[in-house]
């Protein structure tokens, strides 16, 4: 018991730490927390979403209350904050603005900030002041000067200075660097369901935009990109659909286009994003980035009765937080604008029902390609920025009318498929030509700044013959596109592509790059950000001007810089030489090596693998039961394929199924070595659940837990004591099930009770042999012996879930060889003509018995 004194103490003492984990009010961490009054919605993640055309009260909550110097409003200018604590605490220049463009470019806001005041009731914590007015940008005023977001902060300092607990140190104000900054990211968005696109109806008078999109996504327009009125022939064609606004992530999936698109007489094959960028005069954004969305769609016609084709826009979602508006297209065909949210393409006279494969494109005849130089096969050439000195010429040009680059190569404007798409798709191009041409550069690189990207595109012919060689007459050199799976027809002088008759498909991503070169569109004040390079893809070429197969990846490499051959002052950067051979010409990479083949190691017959031990008795539950398989063929086999099936008596409930089935897998070696054995022993231990075990059993890959593929859970039985039938099923080569070796006494023709051993744990080992010499079955009673019975246990010590079990896991793959033969003899008994085998061991160590076996072969 203990005296009062010393209760007394204990008592203080419980006082004193109560105490001193007790925070005072001054300890306390104080902030500035900055939200907005009049959202529009604040369950963005990124910020809050407030509408334009109108100011904007942004609240301020401290952690602590801050003296002002009237009681109304604060109009100091106190920055340095030397006056007394409790005095103009909190003032407009605190707090720092910053504005953003749809670029990602900052804006200068001049006067963002005023009424900075106390908010009812004046509790000095809670403050208000005014953001001005954000008007929203339109068609013609997007560029570097529009705002779409604003963040506003008080830095950690001026948080510090406005803490009340600040004190004065030397005439300036100090706090104790706990104080949290706080701050707020507005996002800006059209007032719906305002009349936004008013000026866009104005200004299209002819067509105005449909009163039902008026706040929500629109379909700018539906084109084909190049010639439109031309009627379709080839095999796919190209359209370019124009949105207001980015449309869901999953939109654009390949199982949601039957949901986007009303296609009649063609399918769509492909969508591919163009990428956002600002709209012209008669576009605005209807999304938050104030950008429109261009998608290429690849469509591949019918040619059914010549129909013409028609293409619709149904209804989708747009991105719009935080709830999204959906486009809804009229309600009669009527309603719908030609070019807008439908296109009709008209189909040309010429059948490609039973056409040969590939979309033949020929090239213009009197087409000059000098001797050793290069013809450039253009989509565009303005969109391509390549040169060209003078008009189409005739005759080979002289050397005064271009310079000696020039006088290498020609261009020529073709209408030719999007290369891009092509080759990303397993396309190849072949040239059909009387001449020796073979294509050493490809720029398949789409450019974003373009209204059309894939007028960038261009095709590089080489001439490997002498002299100027002219297309004329019948001699018409042809492009024909192959798309995948379609077999290039004979006589071609080149191919070229992703897909190789032996190596398969490969990618052209890293041989070069689709990019945007700022390209200003008109009405557009600046140009765009973010530039990045057009990179084309060269052929590799060795020393003496042969071109690699040019369907293999290994062929083609990104071009490097110095570029040549490209308008100097066009916006953008293009890499490549068009018409001219690379300052550099890459190497090909080094093959990779070839892998060395691993041995194939054949899968095991039904007589290979043997149901050697079976661990049956639990300990009471305690522990796990075990399966010992041994490889018994005298070489390495595999398991791929095989699997062990046990039948339990039904009566049986402590048993986790009456059928439990395990698949096996891996290989089982020949064994050897002392006690672990080898690497890949000839024994596989399945166990009920992991447990001790012996040295040479410890993180062997020859223990294999079944436990999780039968749903074990905890030290529940696999094999019932009262019954059961264990059989190996071996790969199945013929509609009948043939099973491999069985192990049990559930089923067989006389029953008998499973050993046990009342004394401890003990395995049932497989007899081999009996006295007799006669072989045993796996489902004999005469044909399992408890370990326990049987001098093996004294060998080396190997066991699973106690070093008290009697058994011997493992012992096939890890223990000394049992027999060492000093003699052998086969001899026919010429009385009988029987064959008679004598022999004889010099040692034996826990032998069973002996296995004869006669090969079926002589050799």
């Amino acid at each position: 018991m203990l005296s009062k004194k010393m209760a007394f103490s204990l008592t203080s003492l419980i006082t004193i730490f109560a105490l001193a984990f007790v925070v005072t009010p001054a300890m306390a961490e104080f902030g500035m927390t900055l939200g907005v009054a009049d959202t529009v919605d604040t369950s963005y993640a990124d910020g809050i979403q407030v509408q334009y055309g109108g100011t904007t009260t942004i609240t301020i909550s401290s952690g602590g209350v801050i003296a002002a110097d009237t009681a109304a409003t604060f109009t100091g200018t106190d920055t340095a904050h030397t006056t007394a604590i409790g005095v103009a605490d909190l003032e407009l220049d605190d707090f720092q603005v910053i504005a953003y463009n749809h670029f990602g470019g900052t804006v200068t806001l001049a006067s963002a900030l005023t009424n900075l005041a106390v908010a009812n009731p004046a509790d000095g914590k809670n403050f208000t002041m005014t953001l001005a007015q954000v008007t929203a940008p339109t068609a013609a005023t997007l560029g570097a000067g529009d705002i779409v977001k604003v963040l506003i902060l008080i830095p950690k300092h001026a948080v510090e200075l406005a803490d009340p607990r600040a004190e004065l140190d030397g005439g300036k104000r100090k706090a104790d660097g706990k104080s949290d900054a706080g701050s707020i990211e507005i996002h800006y968005v059209r007032a719906e369901p305002d009349t936004v696109l008013t000026e866009v109806n104005s200004a299209l008078e002819s067509a105005p935009v449909p009163a039902h999109v008026a706040g929500a996504p629109v379909v700018y327009s539906m084109k084909r990109p190049g010639d439109v009125l031309r009627p379709v022939t080839a095999e796919t064609f190209d359209v370019v659909v124009r949105l207001s606004e980015e449309p869901k992530k999953d939109t654009f999936k390949t199982d949601k286009w039957k949901d986007l698109f009303d296609v009649s007489k063609a399918e769509i094959t492909a969508i591919t994003a163009l990428g956002p960028m600002p709209g012209a005069d008669t576009e605005v954004s209807t999304g938050r980035d104030m950008m429109v969305y261009d998608f290429l769609l690849t469509v591949k016609p019918k040619y059914e009765n010549k129909d013409d084709i028609v293409i619709k826009v149904k209804s989708f979602m747009d991105q719009e937080k935080p709830t999204s508006k959906m486009y809804v297209p009229p309600g009669t065909d009527a309603a719908r604008s030609e070019g807008q949210d439908m296109l009709t393409v008209k189909v040309g006279k010429e059948d490609l029902k039973a056409k040969t494969a590939g979309i033949k494109v020929g090239l213009e005849k009197e087409k000059y390609i000098p001797g050793g130089g290069y013809l450039v096969v253009l989509e565009d050439l303005a969109g391509s920025s390549v040169h060209k000195s003078d008009t189409d010429i005739k005759d080979p040009p002289k050397a005064h009318q271009r310079t000696p680059a020039e006088l290498k190569y020609n261009t020529l404007d073709v209408d030719i498929p999007n290369l891009e798409t092509h080759l990303a798709n397993g396309g190849t191009i072949g040239v059909m030509s009387p001449h020796a041409l073979v294509i050493t550069e490809i720029m398949w690189g789409s450019d974003a700044g373009l209204a059309a990207p894939g007028n960038s595109q261009w095709i590089e012919l080489y001439n490997a013959g002498a002299g100027y060689q002219t297309q004329d007459g019948d001699n018409t050199t042809y492009l024909i596109f192959y798309g995948p799976g379609e077999a290039p027809t004979t006589g071609l002088k080149d191919l070229v592509g992703t897909v190789d008759d032996t190596a398969g498909y490969w990618s052209i991503a890293g041989k070069g790059q689709s990019g945007r070169t700022q390209e200003k569109a008109a009405g557009q004040a600046d140009a765009q950000a973010v530039t990045s390079p057009l990179i084309s893809m060269n052929r590799v070429m060795d020393a003496t001007g042969a071109v690699a197969k040019g369907t293999l990846a290994s062929s083609w490499v990104a071009s490097t810089p110095p570029s040549s051959n490209f308008e100097s002052n066009r916006v953008g950067v293009h890499i490549g030489s068009p018409g001219a051979m690379p300052v550099t010409f890459p190497e090909p990479p080094a093959p990779a090596p070839e892998p060395t083949p691993a041995p194939v190691i054949p899968v095991a017959g039904a007589m290979d693998i043997m149901i050697t031990e079976i661990m049956v008795d639990t300990g009471n539950g305690r522990l796990p039961q075990w399966i010992e398989l041994t490889n018994v063929s005298g070489t390495e086999k595999s398991l791929a394929g095989w699997s062990l099936m046990i039948t339990n008596a039904a009566a049986d409930a402590n048993v986790i199924g009456a059928t439990v089935n395990i698949n096996l897998s891996g290989t089982l070696g020949v064994g050897g070595g002392m006690d672990a054995g080898g690497t890949m022993g000839k024994s596989l231990l399945l166990v009920g659940g992991s447990a001790r075990s012996s040295s040479n059993l410890a993180g062997s890959d020859r223990v294999v837990d079944i436990s999780s593929q039968v749903n074990q859970r905890g030290r529940y039985a696999f094999i019932s004591t009262m019954g059961f039938m264990a059989a190996l099923i071996p790969p199945q080569k013929t509609g009948v099930l043939a099973y491999g070796d069985t192990a049990g006494n559930l089923g067989a023709d006389a029953a008998w009770d499973i050993p046990m051993d009342d004394s401890g744990r003990s395995s049932l080992i497989r007899r081999e042999m009996l006295a007799d010499g006669m072989a045993t079955m796996g489902t004999d009673a005469n044909g399992w012996v408890l370990a326990s019975d049987t001098p093996l246990v004294s060998g080396p010590a190997t066991w699973y879930g106690s070093d008290e079990d009697a058994g011997t896991p493992g012992y096939d793959a890890g223990g000394p060889l049992p027999v060492e033969l000093s003699h052998f003899r086969p001899a026919r008994d010429k009385q009988t003509g029987a064959v008679v085998i004598t022999w004889a061991t010099q040692s034996e160590l826990n032998n069973a018995g002996f296995f004869i076996k006669r090969s079926n072969q002589r050799d």
